[in-house]
Protein backbone atom coordinates (compact mmCIF):
# COMPACT_ATOMS: atom_id res chain seq x y z
CA UNK A 1 0.00 0.00 0.00
CA UNK A 2 1.25 3.15 -0.94
CA UNK A 3 1.99 5.86 1.87
CA UNK A 4 -0.43 9.18 2.00
CA UNK A 5 2.44 11.59 1.38
CA UNK A 6 2.94 9.61 -2.29
CA UNK A 7 -0.11 9.34 -2.75
CA UNK A 8 -0.57 12.96 -2.13
CA UNK A 9 1.81 14.09 -4.34
CA UNK A 10 0.81 11.74 -7.10
CA UNK A 11 -2.60 13.37 -6.93
CA UNK A 12 -0.89 16.49 -6.99
CA UNK A 13 0.81 15.85 -9.91
CA UNK A 14 -2.73 14.51 -12.11
CA UNK A 15 -3.94 17.54 -11.27
CA UNK A 16 -1.69 19.62 -12.44
CA UNK A 17 -1.79 17.77 -15.68
CA UNK A 18 -5.30 18.20 -16.39
CA UNK A 19 -4.53 22.08 -15.42
CA UNK A 20 -1.81 21.81 -18.27
CA UNK A 21 -4.34 21.03 -20.99
CA UNK A 22 -7.13 23.17 -20.08
CA UNK A 23 -7.66 26.44 -22.63
CA UNK A 24 -6.31 29.14 -21.46
CA UNK A 25 -8.09 31.65 -19.44
CA UNK A 26 -10.71 34.34 -21.22
CA UNK A 27 -13.67 33.84 -23.37
CA UNK A 28 -13.44 31.36 -25.59
CA UNK A 29 -14.29 31.63 -29.30
CA UNK A 30 -17.46 29.55 -28.57
CA UNK A 31 -18.89 31.29 -26.06
CA UNK A 32 -18.16 34.79 -28.29
CA UNK A 33 -20.13 32.57 -31.17
CA UNK A 34 -22.76 31.57 -29.07
CA UNK A 35 -23.34 34.99 -27.84
CA UNK A 36 -23.60 36.36 -31.70
CA UNK A 37 -25.81 34.14 -32.29
CA UNK A 38 -28.38 34.70 -29.82
CA UNK A 39 -27.92 38.61 -30.88
CA UNK A 40 -28.60 37.28 -34.08
CA UNK A 41 -32.11 35.60 -32.75
CA UNK A 42 -33.33 38.41 -31.77
CA UNK A 43 -32.80 37.07 -27.95
CA UNK A 44 -34.69 39.27 -25.38
CA UNK A 45 -33.72 42.07 -24.52
CA UNK A 46 -34.67 44.59 -21.72
CA UNK A 47 -35.10 47.30 -23.53
CA UNK A 48 -38.76 48.65 -23.48
CA UNK A 49 -39.62 46.77 -20.10
CA UNK A 50 -40.21 48.61 -17.40
CA UNK A 51 -38.58 47.50 -13.95
CA UNK A 52 -39.92 48.75 -10.41
CA UNK A 53 -38.22 48.56 -7.31
CA UNK A 54 -40.15 47.29 -4.14
CA UNK A 55 -39.81 50.81 -2.55
CA UNK A 56 -41.14 52.34 -6.16
CA UNK A 57 -43.91 49.89 -5.75
CA UNK A 58 -45.01 51.03 -2.01
CA UNK A 59 -47.48 53.58 -3.15
CA UNK A 60 -48.42 52.18 -5.78
CA UNK A 61 -50.13 49.27 -4.44
CA UNK A 62 -49.90 51.05 -1.08
CA UNK A 63 -48.34 48.52 1.40
CA UNK A 64 -45.19 48.73 3.33
CA UNK A 65 -41.75 47.02 1.99
CA UNK A 66 -41.84 44.62 4.55
CA UNK A 67 -45.17 43.32 2.95
CA UNK A 68 -44.01 43.95 -0.20
CA UNK A 69 -41.05 41.21 0.56
CA UNK A 70 -42.91 38.74 2.18
CA UNK A 71 -45.02 38.76 -1.20
CA UNK A 72 -42.18 37.91 -3.46
CA UNK A 73 -41.15 35.20 -0.93
CA UNK A 74 -44.75 33.86 -0.73
CA UNK A 75 -44.57 33.85 -4.69
CA UNK A 76 -47.22 36.40 -4.81
CA UNK A 77 -45.49 38.98 -6.90
CA UNK A 78 -42.84 37.67 -9.59
CA UNK A 79 -39.32 39.21 -8.73
CA UNK A 80 -35.72 39.26 -9.74
CA UNK A 81 -33.14 40.20 -7.44
CA UNK A 82 -30.65 42.68 -9.60
CA UNK A 83 -27.77 44.15 -7.46
CA UNK A 84 -29.34 43.76 -4.47
CA UNK A 85 -32.32 45.05 -4.62
CA UNK A 86 -35.71 43.10 -6.23
CA UNK A 87 -37.06 44.18 -9.34
CA UNK A 88 -40.55 43.52 -10.18
CA UNK A 89 -42.02 44.33 -13.87
CA UNK A 90 -44.79 46.50 -15.40
CA UNK A 91 -46.40 43.29 -16.36
CA UNK A 92 -45.95 41.74 -13.16
CA UNK A 93 -47.57 44.79 -11.33
CA UNK A 94 -50.53 44.85 -13.74
CA UNK A 95 -51.12 41.35 -12.54
CA UNK A 96 -50.79 41.42 -9.54
CA UNK A 97 -53.10 44.51 -9.07
CA UNK A 98 -55.50 42.61 -11.59
CA UNK A 99 -55.92 39.86 -9.05
CA UNK A 100 -56.51 42.24 -6.09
Amino acid sequence: MKSATRQHLQGDRAHRIRKEQRAPMGISMDTKERTEARKAEGAASLEGIKLYTLSELEPIINVTHRTLQQYVYDGKIKAVKIGGRWMVSEAEVKRFIGNQ
